[in-house]
């Protein structure tokens, strides 16, 4: 599991509730299959479907430095997009389909197939380190 670090978001004293899921695996399935990698395996991606919750502090810090607003145009979006967040003060600056208010897609069922297959030796979870720091987490 992992806590949230939310800076920016949550004062002292305060907090947030959230709820989590489990999963379980049979012992000879566990992933990574370290002595199974070498070289010439391939390494496939899978698109994001947008900023996740890890992502949001480091939004809220690119907007900052880039002077950009929360009813700017997303250069990141679709045509007509904003990046608004819907602060509670400035509920008319926002529309349904705000790239931050996409919902995050759960991947589980688009790897399954795969997964199953017995193909696969690892994965990763690219987060706020990139390829540089989560690849090597499943690397013999």
């Amino acid at each position: 599991g992992e806590t949230a670090e939310m800076p920016g978001v949550y004062g002292a004293g305060e907090y947030d509730l959230a709820g989590f899921c489990v999963g379980a695996v049979e012992r000879g399935a566990v992933l990574p299959r370290l002595k199974d990698i070498m070289e010439g395996d391939l390494l496939i991606g899978v698109a994001s479907s947008g900023i996740h919750s890890n992502g949001f502090s480091l939004v809220r810090q690119i907007l900052e430095r880039s002077g950009l607003q929360y009813d700017s145009p997303a250069p990141f979006g679709r045509p007509g997009q904003t990046i608004c967040i819907c602060d509670v003060l400035t509920p008319a600056l926002c529309f349904e389909g705000e790239v931050l208010l996409t919902p995050t897609k759960i991947y589980s069922r688009l790897l399954q197939p795969i997964l199953r297959s017995g193909a696969v030796k690892a994965y990763a979870h690219i987060t706020g380190g990139g390829l540089l720091e989560n690849i090597p987490r499943v690397l013999p």
